[in-house]
């Protein structure tokens, strides 16, 4: 699901990742991170609103899902999805 010119670079020590694509760097938190990879590996966000609330099982489910949405959302208005 990301686009192909993206880079996703994430980061084991800090659990924090960079996006690159066309000059543009886009710095992510451990959750966000989280949810890219599972785009990366050609989840949907459905997908990663179902990992997500596995891993995080005390946010609730509404808010989950607003913030998977918004993510994507912004993703996609930065030309970093496909």
């Amino acid at each position: 699901m990301l686009a192909p010119a993206v880079r996703f670079l994430p980061d084991a020590d800090t659990g924090r990742s960079s996006l690159i694509s066309d000059g543009q760097l886009w710095t992510l938190n451990r959750t966000a991170t989280a949810a890219v990879a599972i785009l990366a590996a050609g989840g949907t966000p459905a997908d990663v609103h179902e990992q997500l609330s596995q891993r995080w099982p005390q946010v609730p489910a509404g808010q989950l899902r607003d913030d998977v949405n918004n993510l994507v959302r912004q993703l996609g208005d930065g030309g970093l999805l496909s």
